[in-house]
């Protein structure tokens, strides 16, 4: 698989990309993607990346819709998770939400799933691939989500990353006291009526408390 230019913002648009979305397809479709060497895995790997807003190499957006891990071929499962194994071992960070993601899809989280997200949550530095991390444990309620939780809010000072944790704390009501002491440092660090959007947030944290 040749190597390609970058197009920035464009990439998923310009000329021959749907040769590449063809080429995809047969990858998956034929289970071929541990055959790949290890030029071609990078190269697939950053077609991934540049296809995150489209969510059509990997099916990332929407996870609670469908269980399809590829909207071009047939992505198994165990393809899937070489994927992200060997995600781990590059830097783009683009391709790993995408694939963080779709951890959401699956019915239940196995022993080889979680090492997986703990592998991405560990190794990886940017904030979005680890906060989808959190939200994948917190989808099914699982109580590694806590610690996470708690890890993310203190290493992570971005704004987004601290509604994450708050978001996926409404999953576990039994955490309650650790929910209303980081909204109260949320509300502190990040006034809500200093921004619109955070009125939406904070009307569903209000909703929390109040249960």
């Amino acid at each position: 698989m040749p190597d390609t230019p970058y197009y920035g913002e464009h990439d998923a648009s310009y000329p021959g990309w749907y040769e590449i979305e063809d080429l995809t397809r047969k990858i998956f479709d034929n289970q071929l993607t541990t055959k790949l060497s290890d030029n071609s895995i990078r190269s697939l790997l950053f077609f991934i990346s540049r296809s995150d807003e489209l969510s059509r190499l990997i099916g990332w957006l929407y996870p609670n819709t469908g269980t399809q891990l590829s909207g071009v071929g047939n992505l198994t499962y165990n393809d899937f998770l070489y994927l992200c194994e060997r995600a781990m071992i590059e830097p783009d960070d683009y391709c790993d939400y995408q694939l963080v993601a779709c951890f959401q899809k699956l019915q239940v989280l196995a022993a080889n799933d979680k090492s997986i997200l703990n592998g991405f949550f560990n190794t990886k530095t940017y904030s979005y691939t680890r906060r989808l991390v959190v939200h994948a444990y917190a989808k099914f309620q699982l109580p590694e989500a806590v610690e996470l939780i708690e890890r993310l809010w203190e290493t992570d000072q971005c704004e987004f990353a601290k509604l994450s944790c708050l978001h996926s704390l409404m999953s576990f009501p039994s955490h309650m006291a650790l929910f209303n002491r980081y909204l109260l440092q949320y509300q502190e660090q990040f006034p809500v009526s200093e921004a619109d959007y955070r009125e939406s947030h904070w009307e569903q944290f209000r909703a929390m408390q109040t249960k």
